[in-house]
């Protein structure tokens, strides 16, 4: 006797294979399913149900998010802009940037370092610290924190330019 095929697996089932895997935010758990063509109602059930059954938490994943963006590197005004573009909620994102403001001072002070490594070559002063502070920026670090670390790295600095 032939097998018939397996029908197509539903929207909850597929948001668990997915949360089985790792942890995803409300919205990109939504997109996913859209993306498989589920109907509106079978993909609100599906997100509802993991919500309720705290398989999506999005306290929790920007918790996570933030504390691993931090820890490679990035500032709180990159961290706020990914969660954001994730559709977190404000408060979910104060709270985790509140989490890791704690660290953010030896985070930027990490990439300094990085950075500073990167150009031991650089000859000319100014395009020293101009790439310094392009690329601190680019990491999502605001003026006070690439000012506070420049200033206690200045005599650093200030020692790499005289060798």
């Amino acid at each position: 006797m032939p097998k018939t095929p397996a029908a197509p697996p539903g929207a909850m089932e597929y948001a668990m294979k997915l949360l089985s895997k790792r942890s995803y935010a409300e919205s990109e758990v939504r997109m996913k399913l859209r993306k498989k063509n589920y109907s509106s109602e079978e993909i609100e059930h599906a997100v509802m149900e993991c919500v309720r059954y705290s398989f999506i938490n999005d306290r929790q994943y920007a918790l996570d998010y933030a504390s691993l963006l931090n820890s490679r590197g990035c500032g709180s005004l990159m961290i706020r802009r990914k969660l954001a573009l994730l559709h977190i909620a404000d408060e979910f994102i104060d709270e985790a940037l509140q989490m890791v403001a704690e660290n953010e001072l030896q985070a930027a002070a990490n990439a300094l370092d990085f950075k500073l490594r990167m150009l031991k070559n650089e000859k000319n002063p100014f395009k020293k610290k101009q790439k310094t502070v392009a690329f601190m920026i680019s990491r999502g670090y605001s003026f006070d924190i690439i000012k506070k670390v420049m200033d206690n790295t200045t005599m650093q600095i200030e020692e790499s330019f005289d060798e």
